[in-house]
């Protein structure tokens, strides 16, 4: 378990982003460090666990990230879902406002390998093409999320890359939901066990991950 002192204050917001930004630089710095050999072995447990899910089984509609270097690998999770019939999203940034990310239905690993990498090393549908797809979020079809993140604890909160983007997508997936009277979308975060700290900094809208799977390990949050 990596553990990191939390700097907290009555200052307030300089102080919290103060103790993100530097919880973010402590465990990029270790997972950075990990081999190639670790990364490998622990992204496939991950993937077994998260196929596993209870929860996956139950759901019709899947959102999954697509990795960028360093992080957990997805590809044979989205692979797992394709084969398992799940009806499943991946995001698409079309701009620098927290609002500017699409949930956009894929229907084969085909599809995602022929996508372009952007700025950061992660494949990504084309704007042109992205610009005419519909988002999951606003129809309410994601029954479940798998999330990526900096960091977690065992709480099951996140510590996001610092953008927003994913923050403002649960938002907005969950406002839809409780309006069609479905329940809210389950949160399922994916991480290295060099990614779990002591305890993320949280502020009063943050929402806990309903579960984190760290290897083999899963993590499960006070509300399940």
């Amino acid at each position: 378990l990596f553990v990191l002192p939390l700097v907290m204050s009555a200052a307030g917001d300089v102080f919290l982003r103060e103790a993100k930004a530097a919880m973010r630089r402590a465990v990029r710095s270790t997972v950075r460090s990990m081999s190639d050999e670790d990364r490998i072995r622990l992204s496939a447990a991950v993937t077994q666990r998260a196929l596993e899910l209870p929860a996956l089984q139950k759901a019709t509609g899947v959102s999954v990230f697509l990795s960028m270097p360093g992080e957990v690998d997805t590809s044979q999770l989205v692979a797992g879902l394709l084969a398992a019939g799940k009806e499943v999203y991946v995001p698409k940034v079309l701009g620098r406002d927290r609002h500017d990310m699409k949930m956009i239905r894929v229907v084969s690993a085909a599809a995602i390998k022929s996508f372009p990498l952007n700025k950061w090393g992660i494949p990504e549908m084309p704007d042109e093409e992205a610009q005419n797809q519909a988002c999951g979020a606003e129809s309410g079809s994601i029954d479940l999320v798998f999330c990526p993140g900096a960091a977690f604890d065992a709480s099951c909160a996140r510590l996001g890359h610092g953008k927003g983007y994913y923050d403002t997508f649960i938002e907005r997936a969950d406002t839809v939901r409780t309006a069609k009277t479905l329940p809210l979308t389950v949160l399922v975060g994916v991480a290295f066990p060099e990614q779990i700290v002591e305890a993320i900094p949280m502020e009063a809208h943050d929402r806990r991950l309903d579960l984190v799977i760290s290897g083999s390990e899963v993590l499960v949050g006070a509300s399940r």
